[in-house]
């Protein structure tokens, strides 16, 4: 919490007008037009959390889907449906030698 957003708390003040006009035009200029739709933004999270969640669990879908609490049926429709898949581990020490000697 940074010290304004704590003395506003402290005397229970609302941020000025001129300050709630800056926060709406970062937000218009961050968006750039249209600002994303609520279910767009609900679809996205949703997705996010899913994947998240598969990868925290090494894609157990059965403990996804109880972390989620929703059924595994409704896991395996929304991994289809958002047509998740798993990422492919990649060697993190270099690339694979087929050739090389292991004695």
């Amino acid at each position: 919490m940074t010290e304004e957003h704590a003395n506003a708390m402290k005397t229970k003040r609302l941020p000025t007008k001129a300050k709630l006009l800056r926060s709406e035009s970062f937000a218009a200029n961050k968006f750039r037009g249209n600002p994303p739709s609520l279910r767009s933004l609900r679809l996205e999270a949703e997705i996010y959390a899913i994947s998240r969640v598969l990868e925290y669990t090494g894609w157990n879908r059965r403990k996804a889907a109880d972390l989620l609490s929703i059924s595994y049926r409704g896991m395996l429709y929304k991994i289809r449906q958002y047509n998740l898949s798993p990422q492919p581990i990649v060697a993190s020490t270099g690339t694979l030698d087929s050739n090389r000697n292991l004695s």
